[in-house]
């Protein structure tokens, strides 16, 4: 098995994306409920982030490994 057999086979690259957007949502949520008094622009930038993260799970879901 070559190195690129391997990165598709475990796709890292997805799962590395997958890790850096769960950081970023993280930190979006914190900062978040650290907020006194949310504004409409705020509460729609953290609901954006959060919304995202589903479109990335199903994306991810959807193309997964096809070989069997």
């Amino acid at each position: 098995m070559n190195n690129g057999d391997w990165i598709k086979k475990y796709r890292v690259f997805p799962r590395l994306f997958a890790v850096f957007y769960l950081y970023v949502m993280w930190q979006v949520v914190s900062w978040a409920m650290l907020l006194v008094e949310m504004s409409n622009a705020q509460a729609a930038f953290v609901a954006s982030v959060v919304t995202a993260a589903a479109a990335f799970f199903k994306f991810y879901v959807e193309t997964g490994n096809t070989e069997e």
